[in-house]
Order: structure tokens, then C-alpha cells, then sequence
């Protein structure tokens, strides 16, 4: 028995100078913020690492962030979550941190924040909030491999995503 695809939307909604934050949904439930570094490509404008676009996802059971992880969730733990199929890029997980410094293209869950007097975004509550997506997508009513990701650009946000090369 094929059981349906599990539809995940990870919406990016405001762009800061340093990240995007985001609202990841579930089949249509909100979960959780994601925060997202704004890193330069080759020709120095601020991008995400993971392009909008449809990817799949996979346990990745390599590396020493995935016995990290073991520790911190040690009953429930089958390896990072990870994108897959991103060009040119590989090992980008979900995963806890509160800053754009805390990962290098990864996406990280959490309440999402900005504060405006130091002009930075960050996110709070990582942890527990990846504990649960974490419970969610290991055990829920799908497993990880009928997981679709997909992200796209909130058209409204899109208006003002020029605003962070300035």
C-alpha cells in the first residue's frame, strides 16, 4: 500500500538584510518559523542556498551533527533531515539554531524575530520546535520518503526582496 504524499510548504515572507523568515506548514497546518541565511553567490547578490522550487527529503545518517542530534533525541532520532537534490549544494538539513551565523545555507526552525534596534533576524524556541517536526515527520501518518518540500516566495515579500541588497 502507497500511502498519499505528506505536502510540505515552506513560505518565505520577509527578507531581512542577513535572512529570509518563513512559516512552514504541513498539509496545510502551520508548524513552525524558518529562518534562512542571505548568502552572496558569484556575482555578490544575496541569495537562499535552496532555490524555490519542489524537493524531496531523506534521513541522512552521516556526519557529526547527526550524532548531535542522536544525543539530543535519542529515542526518536533516524538521522538529519535533509533536502535533497539542491544544485550544486548537499548536507543542507532542518535544523535548531537561533541566528543566520548558527547555519551556512540550512533551514531553521523555530518562532521567528526580528529585532529592529540591532537590525537582525533570529528565531526563538528553536529546539522545541524541532523536536516536534521532528516527532511529526518521523512518526506521523506518512513517512519521510512520501514528504514533498515545497517552497516558494510569498508574491507579497516578493516586492520587497530587492530591498536586502541595498
Amino acid at each position: 500500500m502507497t500511502l498519499p504524499h505528506k505536502l510540505i510548504t515552506l513560505t518565505r515572507e520577509d527578507w531581512y538584510p542577513e535572512a529570509v523568515i518563513g512559516t512552514l506548514a504541513i498539509s496545510g497546518l502551520n508548524i513552525c518559523n524558518t529562518l534562512e541565511p542571505l548568502l552572496p553567490d558569484a556575482k555578490g547578490n544575496l541569495k537562499t542556498v535552496i532555490p524555490a522550487g519542489e524537493y524531496s527529503l531523506r534521513y541522512n545518517t552521516d556526519g557529526a551533527m547527526n550524532l548531535k542530534y542522536k544525543q539530543y533525541l535519542p529515542n526518536v532520532h533516524r538521522g538529519m533531515i535533509e533536502v535533497e537534490n539542491v544544485q550544486g549544494h548537499s548536507h543542507l538539513y532542518f535544523h535548531i539554531g537561533n541566528y543566520p551565523s548558527d547555519t551556512k545555507g540550512c533551514i531553521l526552525v523555530g518562532t521567528a524575530r526580528y529585532i529592529h534596534n540591532e537590525k537582525r533576524s533570529m528565531l526563538k524556541c528553536s529546539a522545541h520546535h524541532y523536536g516536534l517536526l521532528y516527532a511529526f515527520l518521523a512518526y506521523g501518518p506518512s513517512n519521510l520518503s512520501n514528504c514533498v518540500l515545497l517552497i516558494h516566495e510569498n508574491p507579497i515579500s516578493e516586492t520587497f526582496k530587492d530591498l536586502t541588497n541595498v
